[in-house]
């Protein structure tokens, strides 16, 4: 058997090595080697090491001669985790204008990252730069952090998602739009609680943080939507074809929905992929036990909630819009009045506010099935169910909104809007084409209500929150005037005035946009309305009752071929133009005719 060689005989002594030379052992001559021995040197050979042990000189090199002294306070360049440590930001959204508009009064003077002589260099994973300052403002300190040590922080994926790294808009940009989208949108659609999505907590969502972005921009900044608008749909579809299921993502979704570019032909689609992320995440089961004692652990079983209830409410509205079922059922969530009992200050009025609309969920479907298969159905059957649906559209409005309340002076204007709307279809439905008394009444109602419906807007329109409504406002003002022609004949001619004169006070409302934006909903639906009056007003001048006939004094008739709206009567006589033509065509199944939606 082959005996191994000692251990002195594999190993070269310290000499050799340190002349890098072969070193030969000297039969006879115990340990020494060849070269040790014709220069007459000690042979010393190193002492073995253990595996996985570290060397004298390894662990030499690596101890620091002069540790770093730590600073006073340490500079954290992302924030921390919703809800878990706000020490260093405000912590509700109770005070949103001081803490920040302070901020970037203070920041005001610094130039956007997009606009700073500062290039990059090139993706680098492993970088340590202070971003606090310019990515949070709710994170950056007071004095210059020039010099400071920052924490160590290996960049993420994240990282180069979110629209002020990637230099879209600075800071101080995004925390205005911040602020504005808190303030002005998100009562319009009731999503987000301020208490748990402030400004340094969306930043932990890409995706949700630019949507809102996108969609503050799109009515305060519109120079930055386009390039907000492309980043929020490249996040998007990189979350969607990756399998990512979040709220975030499902909160993404809605916004994206509620307020879609004109042309965007995915909203039924989106609401979708939002349903089925919602079912994974099972936001669709309703909650049997009472709310965790935790008040954050609570806040966010809210926010799952508040989701579903939003996302059900859109589910419901567009399958009225493209005539396709609807995909959330009434069995699907809380009691409404139940769940509104919970609400917390932050959350109360967006809480009003779904609460209200959820608690006509079976009347506003009930209404869409019958207008759907109106002609299917029994006159004598159809009757009791439409004054039942009456009934309950007008003790929801004197219920809700006839008082004072929680909820915002916004929130009780537009909702209202919409529940005089419906009772406009009702008492159209319950009309049965006779010349009875009871159906001369049920016009007279719908001369009033168009009228509430035309006050209704001008209080919109006075508090400019009638520029933000989106796609559904647009929808339900548009079948209003094709209704409103259809049946113009059938009205008396001091009704006809009335109406006339209505209807083209809700046209010089949506005209009255300020911002001059003509791809807002609100234009489309000026220059739609402008036709339909224009076309009415021809019918009307062979009927014009006197002044007291009519009871309304003399008429100022608006001329809708004014220059302001750039109608003519001979547009009548070709299809509607793009983007209008486009624009109706991606809300309505058939396509669109003359005038627009029937």
């Amino acid at each position: 058997m082959h005996r191994r060689e000692p251990l002195r005989r594999r190993l070269a002594c310290t000499n050799c090595r340190t002349v890098k030379s072969r070193c030969v052992p000297v039969p006879d001559s115990g340990t020494s080697c060849q070269r040790c021995v014709e220069n007459g040197l000690t042979c010393q050979y190193p002492a073995r090491r253990r595996r996985g042990e570290i060397s004298p000189r390894g662990s030499a090199r690596q101890e620091p001669k002069d540790p770093p002294s730590q600073p006073a306070e340490r500079v954290v360049a992302y924030p921390p985790d919703r809800l878990r440590a706000r020490t260093s930001g405000p912590s509700q959204w109770q005070s949103p204008t001081t803490s920040l508009r302070e901020w970037a009064r203070v920041s005001d003077t610094q130039q956007s990252p997009a606009r700073s002589n500062v290039t990059a260099s090139g993706i680098n994973r492993h970088v340590d730069v202070d971003m606090s300052g310019q990515l949070d403002p709710f994170h950056a300190k007071a004095g210059k952090t020039t010099g400071q040590r920052v924490e160590q922080h290996t960049a993420t994926l994240s990282d180069y998602q979110d629209p002020v790294a990637c230099h879209l808009l600075s800071a101080v940009e995004a925390g205005v739009l911040f602020i504005s989208f808190m303030e002005r949108l998100n009562p319009m659609v009731g999503l987000l609680d301020p208490a748990i999505h402030d400004f340094s907590s969306m930043r932990r969502s890409s995706l949700l943080f630019t949507t809102i972005m996108a969609a503050a921009a799109k009515f305060f900044r519109k120079e930055l939507y386009d390039a907000l608008i492309s980043h929020c749909q490249t996040l998007l579809l990189r979350s969607i074809f990756a399998g990512h299921c979040s709220i975030d993502l499902v909160q993404s979704l809605i916004l994206l929905v509620f307020w879609k570019t004109p042309v965007d032909k995915s909203a039924w689609v989106n609401i979708g992929i939002a349903v089925r992320l919602s079912h994974q995440l099972g936001l669709h089961i309703p909650r049997q036990e009472p709310l965790p004692a935790d008040p954050e652990e609570a806040a966010l079983v809210r926010d799952r909630e508040r989701t579903w209830f939003c996302l059900s409410c859109m589910d419901g509205t567009y399958s009225d819009i493209f005539g396709l079922p609807h995909t959330i059922s009434e069995d699907q969530f809380m009691n409404a009045a139940v769940w509104v009992q919970e609400a917390t200050d932050s959350s109360r009025s967006i809480d009003l506010h779904l609460a209200s609309s959820i608690e006509l969920a079976g009347s506003h479907l009930m209404l869409v099935k019958i207008k759907r298969e109106a002609h299917l159905i029994n006159r004598d059957l159809k009757k009791p169910i439409l004054l039942q649906i009456r009934k309950d559209y007008s003790e929801h409005i004197e219920k809700w909104f006839e008082k004072e309340s929680a909820m915002s002076s916004t929130e009780r204007a537009f909702l209202k809007w919409y529940d005089i709307r419906a009772l406009i279809d009702v008492y159209f439905l319950l009309l049965d084409g006779s010349l009875s008394s009871e159906d001369a009444a049920r016009r007279q109602e719908i001369v009033d209500l168009v009228h509430r419906l035309a006050e209704q807007t001008s209080v919109l329109g006075d508090s400019e929150d009638l520029v933000f409504l989106q796609d559904t406002a647009a929808v339900q003002l548009s079948t209003l005037g094709s209704l409103l022609l259809d049946s113009f004949s059938s009205f008396l001619p001091h009704q006809k005035a009335s109406i006339f004169r209505d209807l083209s006070m809700i046209q010089q409302c949506c005209a009255m946009d300020r911002t001059g934006d003509q791809t807002l909903p609100v234009a489309f639906v000026a220059r739609f309305l402008g036709k339909v009056t224009a076309q009415l007003s021809g019918s009307l001048t062979l009927d014009i009752p006197s002044e007291a006939e009519s009871g309304l004094g003399v008429l100022e008739f608006i001329d809708p071929a004014g220059p302001e709206m750039d109608i003519v009567p001979s547009d009548f006589d070709d299809v509607l133009p793009d983007p209008d033509g486009q624009y109706w065509s991606s809300l309505f199944v058939s396509p669109t005719v003359v005038l627009g939606p029937r």
